[in-house]
């Protein structure tokens, strides 16, 4: 989806550097989900609770580009699009999606997506249970794109 195309184009450098908007977002490892999982499920108080599993931690898009960047050690654009003009070329996308009956590969939600917020506080896990997730973003992203090993 859009973060295999965000790695893509930060990668190759085509793709330029996000604006800062402050936007929060909850990222979590999935050796750290499996973990939560495994602590719920042996946990009789656990039952009939809803948790969410999140890194404590959120971050914003241009974080999240800029740790991809430095994970990938990618060069590319020094200067950002501003907000109001990636979300006018979502705008022309949602247009040119009317226009031509198909989606467009930008659009409003996939400019949504990259600047707004979607953030979560595992507050009740940590709380309830002891449990915090562990796998930083860097390692994360290290793992996944293959660049670095992960101790365990």
């Amino acid at each position: 989806g859009n973060f295999d195309r965000l790695v893509r184009g930060l990668g190759v450098g085509w793709f330029p550097v996000l604006p800062e908007t402050a936007n929060s977002r909850s990222l979590v490892h999935v050796q750290d989900v499996v973990t939560a999982i495994r602590v719920v499920a042996d946990r009789p108080e656990a039952n009939q609770q809803t948790y969410i599993v999140a890194d404590p931690v959120p971050y914003s898009g241009r974080e999240l580009c800029d740790a991809i960047r430095s994970v990938k050690s990618a060069r590319g654009f020094s200067w950002s699009v501003p907000a109001w003009a990636l979300r006018f070329g979502g705008k022309m996308g949602d247009l040119s999606g009317q226009l031509f009956c198909r989606q467009m590969p930008i659009n409003s939600e996939v400019v949504s997506r990259l600047l707004d917020s979607e953030c979560y506080s595992p507050a009740l896990i940590e709380s309830d249970l002891g449990w915090r997730a562990k796998i930083c973003l860097t390692d994360g992203l290290g793992e996944m794109l293959g660049t670095t090993e992960r101790n365990r």
